[in-house]
C-alpha cells in the first residue's frame, strides 16, 4: 500500500510537471542545464537518482534527492534550458519497476 501511495504521488507530480513545460511562463527561471544540476547538488549534496521523458518527448525530467531524504524535480526543454518543477522531503527510494518490482 506504501509502494502505491508514494507511486501515486511520484505520478501526479510528473504530471503536473509535464502539463507545464511546453511554454514558459513570465516569473519562471530558465537557466542551462548544468547551472541548474550545479545548484541542485550543491545545495544539498543531491544526486540524480531517476530519469524520464515527459509525454511527447517535449522535456526530460531528472529526480535529484540528497542524503537528507530532501528532493528535487528537475525539467530540461529541448532547447537546454532547465526549471525546478518540484522539490519536498522525507523521500523513501523504492525498487525500480524495471528491476522487477512493481510500484
Amino acid at each position: 500500500m506504501t509502494k502505491t501511495m508514494i507511486a501515486s504521488a511520484l505520478g501526479a507530480v510528473l504530471l503536473a510537471a509535464s502539463a507545464a513545460i511546453p511554454a514558459a511562463r513570465a516569473g519562471e527561471l530558465w537557466m542551462p542545464r548544468d547551472q541548474a544540476v550545479a545548484q541542485v547538488e550543491a545545495g544539498k549534496g543531491a544526486a540524480r537518482r531517476g530519469i524520464g521523458v515527459a509525454e511527447g518527448g517535449e522535456a526530460v525530467l531528472e529526480l535529484f534527492v540528497a542524503p537528507s531524504g530532501e528532493w528535487t524535480l528537475l525539467v530540461t526543454r529541448a532547447d537546454g534550458l532547465s526549471r525546478l518543477a518540484g522539490s519536498g522531503e522525507a523521500w523513501i527510494p523504492q525498487e525500480s519497476p524495471l528491476d522487477g518490482d512493481p510500484i
